[in-house]
């Protein structure tokens, strides 16, 4: 029997075209593993992510070969049975979001409507943004064809096996789109942004000053650190006497900015100020309740703390999300002012806050960790003092406008107001000594550890509590809804990890990374004056 060279060359090419095409489906794959491997990026990856874009875009120029190679698939396709079209229709998820969106407009503008009995605030300006959001979701999708062929089948399973790898390549490819702001190529520009600032921040000439200045200052010990990889230092707090550090963030555009007095002039998408703390021993718990205590000595390193809640700004920048059940643009109540991004991020489980602040290089801080940091070397029990009166200048607590907007029985007696019928401004309120703000109040704050009893063994290092529950994640602080003592320094609270509403936000840390020495036993105390 003759042999058609010519037949077998152009099967052989075919067949390794074949390869070609779905070797790309490995290596979309590999792109997208990658790029969650340098996130946040340090210094030594910007040729990385360079190279990874220069990768993208080379996959996303074969799309077109991809795309004719899988229409000449279907053209040997079998026939489009009516079996295939009544599975297409149970399977067809768009035609499932759909119905599902018009559903739920329905549910929320029946309950807006006609309500009894009638709905609080808050579950109102919930209920109006997530209306606004599901009719601009069905305006600007129109109608779903609900004739889209979804289902192909195959006389021959290796013709099937192409097409299933061939259209799920193209339909993750999508994610290589310039025009979608929040796709994975952009994101890796974002990425290659910050590692160029990163790069700049990292050089010895702009920590040169700052490690000095540290080791020298009583306030730590002779501590003596090394360039902080993301870290942009920006100075001592005239204030605290410490030093803070910008978390360079993708799309940094507006550098922060301090004011005469220490604060910082918030740009208006947030990006995150961190505060050096010298670490050593300090007390934790309470004598006063049995769940809070005992009081026992816990030794910490240095390490970085938020000086402010995450931001829903900041949040929106980095994770492109708008979680909060008081998303900025909406009202607490008719009459008040909007939500701003510069208001903390809440609604946020437990998961998504350590996931989302993992996401900016951070961590969530351990329960001794963010003692020791609401303390401010006080063993008082608020940050400020002894006396509850003087919450109104330090904390946003529960008070008349927080009581006139949830309709709440008042419980304790509350004879002031600040203003704010729920969340605040991050800021608004005076700072501790260490430079925190809203430590009291404003949202809690969701700490790393489980419920646990004082007397565990811990962790050197950070304080963190060993043999913890999983199921239940404490949270500290208190919120907007809280009374003073329910907002106490020593007083501990828990929740189920997938709890989320507006009183549940954020604070990260950062560990102090790098080799670094101490030359005194103890850092000076802060200076508790004015």
């Amino acid at each position: 029997m003759a042999v058609d060279l010519s037949e077998q060359r152009r099967l052989a090419a075919d067949s390794l075209r074949n390869v070609e095409r779905l070797a790309d489906v490995t290596e979309l794959n590999s792109l997208f593993s990658e790029i969650e491997a340098l996130n946040p990026p340090k210094p030594a990856d910007f040729a990385r992510i360079e190279t990874w874009i220069e990768r993208a875009l080379v996959l996303r120029g074969r799309v077109p070969i991809h795309e004719t190679r899988l229409e000449s698939l279907r053209g040997l396709a079998l026939p489009y049975s009516q079996s295939d079209r009544e599975q297409d229709r149970r399977t067809n998820l768009e035609l499932r979001s759909r119905i599902w969106t018009r559903e739920w407009e329905g549910v929320l503008s029946t309950a807006l409507e006609d309500s009894s009995p009638p709905l609080s605030p808050e579950i109102r300006s919930w209920a109006r943004s997530h209306l606004a959001w599901a009719r601009d979701r069905n305006e600007a999708e129109g109608e779903v064809p609900l004739d889209r062929r979804h289902t192909w089948r195959f006389a021959r399973p290796a013709l099937s096996w192409e097409h299933d790898q061939l259209s799920r390549l193209l339909r993750q490819a999508g994610d290589l789109s310039d025009s979608d702001h929040w796709s994975t190529l952009n994101h890796a520009r974002r990425l290659l942004e910050v590692a160029r600032v990163v790069l700049a921040a990292s050089q010895p000439v702009v920590w040169k000053d700052a490690i000095a200045a540290i080791e020298e200052s009583p306030r730590y010990g002779g501590l003596k650190i090394s360039p902080q990889d993301g870290l942009t230092p920006l100075g001592e707090d005239p204030g605290s006497g410490l030093w803070e550090f910008g978390v360079v963030l993708p799309r940094l555009d507006e550098p922060q900015k301090r004011r005469p007095d220490g604060t910082f002039d918030l740009p208006t998408w947030c990006t995150v100020v961190l505060v050096l703390l010298p670490g050593g021993s300090f007390e934790m718990g309470s004598s006063d309740r049995e769940e809070d205590g005992p009081p026992h000595e816990v030794s910490l390193e240095p390490f970085f703390i938020s000086r402010y809640e995450v931001t829903q700004g900041a949040w929106k920048k980095v994770i492109g999300e708008e979680p909060s059940a008081y998303t900025f643009g909406t009202h607490f109540a008719e009459g008040e002012e909007a939500v701003t991004t510069l208001h903390p991020v809440e609604n946020l489980t437990w998961d998504e806050a350590r996931a989302g602040v993992r996401k900016l290089g951070l961590r969530l801080p351990t329960e001794a960790q963010w003692e020791y940091a609401a303390r401010g070397g006080t063993a008082s029990p608020w940050a400020w003092g002894d006396d509850s009166s003087q919450a109104l200048r330090y904390a946003n607590l529960r008070d008349r406008s927080y009581l006139k907007l949830s309709r709440e029985p008042p419980g304790e007696p509350t004879d002031w107001s600040d203003g704010f019928p729920a969340h605040a401004v991050v800021g608004s309120f005076a700072p501790n000594a260490f430079g925190l703000h809203d430590v009291h109040g404003n949202v809690a704050e969701w700490v790393r550890e489980g419920t646990y009893a004082y007397g565990i063994p811990r962790r050197a290092s950070d304080g963190e509590g060993i043999l913890i529950s999983t199921a239940f994640k404490l949270h500290r602080g208190g919120s907007f809804g809280s009374l003073p003592d329910e907002a106490r320094l020593d007083r501990r609270a828990a929740s189920v990890r997938r709890t989320m509403n507006s009183r549940l936000g954020v604070r990260p840390a950062r560990p102090l990374e790098g080799v670094w020495v101490r030359k005194a036993a103890e850092a000076a105390p802060p200076n508790r004056g004015g």
